[in-house]
């Protein structure tokens, strides 16, 4: 019913809103937590919105401490889709539509995300990031000495 509708180069827009009800942290192992969000999504072509998609999205994420300054990247990523087409447009292929999803969210591996470049001081010359149950810390290897 697209096709019929607009022509083939029109532009189709889209924007995510976060549900932060669906907000979740937890460990994952020694550097790095899993963290899971929920997505509503919609789409649109000119005016008319011809879907509406849901995404809970659970990445991997972990802390990657540099001398003096600490990056997060995404590790690996899962993610659930639901979609709900609107009015006369309706999805023709579902499995098309969950790859054109996943191409999307390819670009979000090792991709720096929110809090990295978070300045440390002062610089640590062995930085080291590790994951707590309910916190993080950065520490310094080369200042940790060992009695035996």
């Amino acid at each position: 019913m697209i096709q019929s509708s607009f022509y083939a180069n029109e532009v189709v827009g889209g924007e995510c809103e976060a549900n932060a009800i669906a907000f979740n942290i937890v460990k994952n192992d020694s550097n790095s937590f899993n963290v899971t969000m929920g997505f509503s999504c919609s789409l649109s072509i000119k005016a008319d919105k011809i879907m509406d998609f849901n995404i809970v999205l659970t990445t991997t994420v972990a802390g990657v401490p540099g001398k003096d300054y600490l990056d997060f990247n995404i590790r690996s990523f899962d993610y659930r889709v639901g979609f709900f087409p609107i009015g006369k447009y309706q999805l023709a292929d579902r499995n098309l539509a969950i790859l054109m999803v996943a191409d999307c969210l390819k670009r979000i591996y090792e991709a720096r995300v929110f809090g990295s470049g978070w300045p440390q001081s002062p610089p640590r010359d062995y930085p080291h990031f590790k994951v707590y149950d309910n916190y993080t810390a950065i520490f310094d290897s080369s200042l940790i000495s060992t009695y035996l």
